[in-house]
């Protein structure tokens, strides 16, 4: 694994980290306004074979979209929500 992370000016921060030959997570951090900051998983959230969401993120990964990272309330309030319920 490693991290290459780059202060792109006093308040902006670019950070990607992998774990093999693409990056497993690509930020763009804003230290002025968090819930500007954005981020990009290159194959998607879940790693289980069949999941519709093992490569959910692909296509806006090869177009170099990013997606909203949400910090305060207002944003948090407003975004997509789902629930995983676990069992044992």
């Amino acid at each position: 694994m490693f991290t290459n992370t780059a202060l792109v000016d006093t308040h902006a921060m670019v950070s990607k980290v992998a774990y093999g030959p693409l990056a497993a997570d690509e930020e763009v951090v804003d230290m002025r306004h968090l819930d500007a900051s954005r981020f990009m998983l290159p194959l998607g959230e879940s790693e289980a074979v069949g999941s519709p969401y093992r490569t959910n993120l692909l296509a806006p990964w090869n177009r170099g979209q990013y997606l909203p990272m949400r910090f305060s309330d207002g944003p948090v309030a407003a975004g997509p929500h789902q629930t995983l319920t676990l069992t044992p």
